[in-house]
């Protein structure tokens, strides 16, 4: 029998009067409700890694692959979401471990790069404005504001959907995320970093649709909504790579193939999963380990010795800042 988990109605079907039923049943609730850990910590490395490929590599299909990162990234962040039941405790965890490591970070690069400027750095010129400020002196760093606003949208989300069924819960994420990436087609243009959130949006629906697939205990049940939303997303990225942004549509094709490891069974290996957690710690240090590596190094240095060297120190910095008791909650995952 397949069993349908929704913690967040704090439900488990379950046959009726069937008592002897009902313990193997909240076994097998708890086994899949921790999802998939091992795979999960290989698609967060493997987001990791692309990110930086992509901000190493030359223009091109090679260097494009790295946009997989991205989309996987956000996905990733709302697969393990917790449920809506204590909104207020959800919201204060987010804003300390993404609002307070925002702030933290824009005044790291802003420091960064008044030193490289020699003086007040460009972002805080006459031309400021509020995306600008909201963005920071890194571009990469509209992630965290954006991760935060996001996942108050799907508790929401989550909370009003707790009557309806997962089927139909999933089905209406899978169409509000195939919808978002058909509208990139003709997305208008945006400053910086409204283009990067306006991009990841179908990601946050795309997210929630995850999550609720790994909901089903059934694991050939999860492999069909898996294939069947890896289709979805490659036919409506078609008309974004042949009109629109070539990186959106790669990314989000690529991210929807590769979340199928999901429902894989991987070797679980214990330096991968202390590796994984580090992925948001080397998401946000790369930039930093490539100005310091072109710095002393050079700046001709090969992407195929830069992207790894970049990823290798930035993983290490990670790791001590997370062996310090002041800096840890800095690189937490919400």
């Amino acid at each position: 029998m397949e069993i349908q988990i929704d913690p967040e109605a704090g439900e488990v079907p379950a046959k009726a009067g069937d008592a002897a039923a009902r313990p193997a049943a909240g076994r097998r609730v708890a086994k899949a409700s921790l999802g998939n850990p091992t795979a999960s910590a290989y698609l967060r490395i493997f987001s990791a890694a692309s990110i930086v490929w992509f901000h190493t590599a030359p223009d091109g299909l090679i260097g494009r692959l790295g946009a997989v990162g991205l989309a996987l990234f956000v996905c990733l962040s709302f697969l393990h979401a917790p449920g809506p039941k204590d909104f207020r405790a959800t919201v204060r965890r987010s804003a300390r471990s993404l609002l307070a490591p925002w702030v933290f970070w824009w005044v790291f690069y802003a420091a960064i790069a008044a030193w490289v400027a020699r003086g007040v750095p460009p972002l805080l010129g006459p031309e400021t404005n509020v995306w600008l400020l909201l963005r920071g002196p890194a571009m990469h760093l509209w992630y965290l504001p954006f991760i935060f606003l996001a996942t108050i949208v799907v508790l929401a989300v989550r909370a009003a959907a707790v009557p309806l069924p997962i089927q139909i819960k999933t089905a209406a994420a899978i169409g509000f995320a195939a919808f978002g990436i058909l509208l990139l087609v003709q997305r208008p243009e945006l400053p910086p970093p409204l283009s990067q959130m306006t991009n990841a949006l179908p990601g946050v629906a795309l997210g929630l649709a995850y999550l609720w697939v790994m909901r089903t205990s059934d694991r050939r049940t999860r492999g069909k909504y898996f294939s069947a939303i890896a289709v979805l997303v490659s036919l409506a990225c078609i008309p974004v790579w042949l009109f629109g942004n070539k990186d959106v549509a790669l990314g989000y094709t690529g991210a929807s193939l590769a979340i199928m490891l999901m429902n894989a069974r991987l070797p679980r290996k214990r330096f991968l999963m202390r590796l994984s957690v580090l992925s948001l710690g080397i998401y946000l240090i790369h930039p930093f380990a490539l100005m310091f590596i072109r710095k002393f190094l050079g700046a001709d240095l090969s992407e195929f010795v830069l992207a790894p060297m970049a990823f290798t120190m930035s993983a290490v910095i990670a790791w001590g800042m997370r062996k310090t008791p002041l800096l840890k909650h800095l690189l937490s995952s919400p």
